[in-house]
């Protein structure tokens, strides 16, 4: 070095940054940040900046639902704003976005470098401490540890848990018919519940949808030891399957008891 004012720099880039003051979080790795003026989630790591949204196939995602003109007031008490959290035990970074029509928060996970959930509660401060993460309520007037409690219980509202998959035919067209899973279920005191499950499927393509369908065990999800198999739904008022060359397929957990499962395997069954 030379001492005195530093006599050099580099610029990493010149078409990226934030204009959000709470847009920028650091964690061991580097730091992220929200770009409004791109409408994308970035990562630096000292030797370059990475556009970690378009990586990871969240282009569209971001383009259609990020709104330049809530962010850019900057201040997520009054619902307009970005804010940003993270998780040092799971290493999940969480980008909330309140907005006024469509706010939400998402979760990215450093050690399977991919976007792993959205969230239902966007709140508007995140404060970390170590392997405490606390965030605020809705109204911005009490103070929450996530990860105590029960499971799907956040501010005190309880909300459900569900997973989607997007299933692609290899050929032409495929039909829906059923699916099988591994699971385990706990209640809040660690015993294991081997009869319950998940509690309800939904299939649909761009033409037809089915209803969100109940599962009820021996009816239309049975269980054998910890692998279930279960029947899914067809269109909604018809006994059609539901065929496309694409497809979505929806489960969901109703947890009010604050159960927690552990969800491993899950196979889709199709015609083509």
């Amino acid at each position: 070095g030379t001492g005195g004012l530093l006599y050099d720099y580099n610029y990493l880039t010149t078409t990226a940054g934030s204009l959000s003051k709470l847009g920028v979080i650091e964690t061991s790795s580097g730091f992220y940040f929200v770009d409004i003026l791109n409408k994308c989630i970035c990562f630096c790591n000292g030797q370059s900046v990475i556009n970690l949204s378009d990586k990871e196939g969240f282009h569209a995602e971001l383009i259609n639902t990020l709104s330049y003109e809530d962010l850019i007031n900057d201040n997520p008490v009054s619902g307009y704003g970005i804010n940003l959290g993270y998780n040092s035990t799971n290493k999940d970074v969480y980008f909330s976005f309140s907005q006024k029509d469509d706010s939400f928060t998402l979760c990215f996970n450093e050690r399977t470098q991919s976007f792993t959930s959205y969230y239902d509660y966007v709140p508007s401060w995140f404060i970390n401490k170590g392997s405490v993460m606390i965030s605020t309520n809705p109204d911005s007037n009490e103070l929450w540890q996530h990860f105590k409690g029960n499971s799907n219980s956040f501010y005190g509202k309880t909300f459900p848990s569900s997973i989607t998959f997007h299933i692609v035919a290899q050929k032409k067209e495929l039909v829906m018919n059923g699916a099988s899973y591994r699971l385990e279920m706990e209640d809040s005191q660690g015993n294991l519940m081997p009869n319950e499950g998940l509690t309800s499927v939904q299939v649909w393509t761009k033409y037809l949808e089915s209803k969100d369908t109940k599962l009820v065990p021996r009816k239309n999800a049975f269980r054998r030891i910890r692998d279930w198999n279960i029947k899914l739904p067809r269109v909604e008022n018809s006994r059609d399957r539901v065929r496309g060359p694409w497809s979505y397929a929806k489960f969901t957990l109703e947890n009010n008891s604050g159960k927690k499962m552990i969800l491993h395997d899950v196979t889709i069954f199709y015609t083509e």
